[in-house]
């Protein structure tokens, strides 16, 4: 269970509005994000590969602790600050009472 003091960082879980995404000026697709859900968050830095119930996720960058969230899903990304993170994987603790979205920071480069 995460601790409500902890809880520091505000982060917003967005959406992409389409399955299918429009082309911008070069022929490459162009996502349209919309606000899924905004919650406070803890936020624990990670490094190198994550374990997980037995396997590995994969690489991620952090995990972040919130009050669960109905309906999230991995094609969602989280926005923390100026950074994108794309959720890898996602633990719920208790009876939908916190998650855990583990994350990968998205590579801008």
């Amino acid at each position: 269970m995460a601790k409500p003091g902890r809880m520091d960082t505000k982060i917003t879980v967005e959406e992409r509005s389409a399955d299918s995404p429009p082309q911008n000026s070069y022929g490459e697709p162009s996502w349209s994000w919309a606000t899924f859900a905004t919650r406070w968050a803890e936020k624990i830095d990670k490094s190198g590969r994550e374990f997980f119930q037995g396997g590995v996720v994969g690489e991620i960058s952090c995990v972040f602790k919130v009050r669960y969230i109905d309906g999230v899903t991995q094609k969602m990304r989280i926005k923390c600050g100026s950074d994108y993170y794309d959720i890898v994987d996602i633990a719920e603790y208790g009876r939908q009472d916190t998650q855990e979205l583990m994350a990968k920071i998205q590579d801008n480069g």
